[in-house]
């Protein structure tokens, strides 16, 4: 299974596929977002937008972080401890390949890329959904061919 079949998936459960907060934000507005929405990171803006072009990202490990770090956490911008360098899924990359790529790099939530834009912020939950389906469909294809060997008696 191919990493747009994640994206397709989350699309068709009605979830937006990428949140994004301002460069300049501060952290205390990236918790009471990522409450609101129900969401684990977005990504931040560059400082001069461009669509599709992300400074980074911000995740709630990161916020977490700077309460323990910064006496001023509350109004630390989130350029400050959001994660510059951001590891990113190709739209045509296995979904077994980037899931094995998040567990080594310790990371939950992965940007995927078509045509050298990102298109979708992504969560280690969106990929496990996704690897549930796969494998009760193929469970199911199974269960229906070996019922119907066991029925007509061809083994």
């Amino acid at each position: 299974m191919k990493m747009r079949h994640v994206l397709a998936e989350k699309v068709n459960r009605k979830h937006q596929p990428i949140y994004t907060i301002a460069f300049d934000a501060s952290v205390r507005d990236a918790a009471k977002m990522m409450d609101r929405e129900n969401i684990g990171a977005m990504l931040v803006n560059m400082p001069v937008r461009e669509d599709g072009v992300f400074a980074g990202i911000i995740s709630e490990r990161d916020i977490i972080g700077s309460c323990a770090n910064y006496s001023n956490f509350e109004t630390l911008p989130v350029s400050k401890i959001m994660s510059k360098d951001l590891i990113c899924a190709d739209i045509e990359d296995s979904v077994n390949k980037i899931a094995v790529c998040m567990r080594k790099k310790h990371i939950r939530h992965i940007p995927l890329v078509e045509n050298g834009r990102i298109v979708a912020l992504l969560s280690i939950r969106d990929l496990m959904y996704c690897i549930d389906l796969q494998r009760e469909t193929a469970l199911s294809h199974m269960s229906d061919m070996f019922g119907a060997c066991s029925r007509n008696r061809t083994y």
